[in-house]
């Protein structure tokens, strides 16, 4: 009976039918599935194709299109074409406008550092990054309590990944609240690398009529800001936060969604729809009066590497005319940040640790010790990396946009996430012109409540498993 099947399988494989096209497409080694043409071998598509006439799209060498047909695929049947159109016709789209001048320096391979040394010459610069950053008085400082907040043991915690980001975002928008204040509630709320929207959404349940703008450079399925019944429309944009341009959001008026032309994207009706839908509800979310009276919150839930240097740089678009402005930006991966995104290279030089640009390379893989690596005093060195980054953002925001009251806390326990660490400030821009506002944070660098409501619900839930 086997026999019998396995014969019959070769048989009807071996068989076509005499009306399919014979044409074989190179790539997939099938033929093509269209009907022959009448008297044909081929289908009309594939009449004049010569076998084996494939050339790679010089647009997107990813995929391949028949020679004969590139004219018409170069100029209205390319879909990266029409994807790269579409994107740069989003609305506060300013390609690059967020990032700073290329060095062009190259980072070589890290592997080859010595650890121990640059475990010494972190240690020994620790405490001054701290001081200097915060100007505080180094012999009064308790830098190691900084530390503890962030170290960890080697092993995994006991929390699911539902339950850990849960509590991230309940954590994060009580913060982003305490650090605003009562304004929130009539803020625009900007959410970088916002992936599927939790942060966001965790802060609209807070505050229903705030207004909302999510940044991700990624499409994203099951958006959670679809399940919310109230409130005004979120505006989600698909682009990296090096185009995204904030000074645009809030003085530039927005293209009337009607000028938007299908031939504008390549004669595609669907993304013409889709750009006249983003331009609509931008027009609706900056409807008067724009920028709202609660100002601007900037937030953002493990923004990875260069992309927290990135959202920082984008607070230059809020310098313009001032306006209330509070950040909430969880740090994460600092391992991944480079030399030409980091906006303070001149505080890690000024620590001498960044003597040669290699350097740089070298102190950032020390970041990642933090949270891979078995050793202890490894692990400690790689929370100190992580906090001196951290610092040199926070020296950068008061030195550079004016901002006197940011500071770097801890939002939730290390059980949780070793990764519990946020950039926070609130204050009015221009401050040159108009003066600082009072902080709203404590005069120091963890927030008790935070970490003891944390902790107190993760050993609930270790005590329900």
């Amino acid at each position: 009976m086997v026999d019998e099947l396995l014969t019959a399988v070769r048989c009807y494989s071996a068989t076509s039918s005499p009306l399919q096209c014979e044409f074989v497409h190179s790539k997939k080694g099938k033929r093509c599935w269209l009907t022959a043409a009448a008297g044909c071998a081929r289908c009309k598509t594939h009449l004049n194709v010569a076998d084996g006439d494939r050339v790679k799209c010089p647009l997107d060498p990813s995929h391949t299109v028949e020679r004969s047909h590139l004219e018409r695929h170069l100029t209205t049947a390319c879909p990266s074409l029409r994807d790269a159109q579409f994107l740069g016709a989003q609305p506060f789209f300013r390609a690059g406008i967020n990032r700073a001048p290329q060095t062009g320096f190259i980072s070589r391979d890290a592997g080859s550092m010595n650890r121990d040394a640059w475990i010494a010459r972190i240690e020994a610069v620790f405490p001054k990054a701290v001081c200097q950053a915060l100007g505080w008085d180094p012999s009064r400082a308790n830098v190691e309590t900084i530390v503890q907040q962030s170290l960890s043991e080697a092993a995994a915690g006991e929390l699911g990944h539902s339950d850990k980001h849960g509590l991230q975002n309940q954590s994060l928008c009580q913060l982003a609240s305490e650090v605003c204040g009562a304004r929130l509630a009539e803020a625009v709320m900007v959410e970088y690398g916002c992936g599927r929207g939790a942060l966001s959404l965790s802060l609209l349940q807070a505050h229903p009529q705030a207004l909302s703008v999510l940044v991700d450079r990624d499409t994203r399925r099951h958006r959670v800001e679809q399940r919310r019944d109230e409130g005004h429309e979120v505006l989600r944009l698909r682009m990296d936060i090096a185009d995204f341009d904030l000074g645009a959001l809030l003085w530039e008026e927005v293209l009337n969604a009607d000028a938007i032309r299908s031939d504008a994207f390549a004669r595609c009706a669907r993304s013409a729809l889709r750009s006249r839908h983003l331009h609509g509800v931008a027009n609706r979310l900056r409807a008067p009066p724009f920028p709202p009276r609660g100002g601007l919150l900037v937030c953002a839930k493990h923004l990875c590497g260069s992309g927290t240097d990135l959202a920082l740089r984008s607070l230059h678009g809020t310098m313009h005319k001032p306006i209330e402005v509070g950040l909430c930006c969880a740090t994460c991966c600092h391992h991944r940040c480079d030399l030409d995104s980091y906006v303070n290279p001149g505080f890690l030089s000024s620590l001498g640790l960044t003597n040669q640009p290699q350097d740089f390379a070298e102190f950032v893989s020390a970041a990642g010790w933090a949270v891979g690596a078995a050793d202890a005093r490894l692990r400690r060195a790689g929370v100190m990396a992580k906090r001196i980054l951290d610092y040199g953002r926070v020296a950068w925001l008061r030195k550079e946009l004016g901002f006197a009251d940011a500071q770097v806390v801890s939002y939730v326990s290390k059980e949780v996430t070793p990764e519990n660490v946020a950039i926070v400030f609130s204050g009015m821009s221009a401050a040159p012109c108009c003066g600082q506002k009072k902080s709203h944070l404590p005069q120091h660098c963890i927030m008790p409540s935070h970490l003891g409501r944390c902790t107190s619900i993760v050993k609930a839930k270790h005590h329900e498993q």
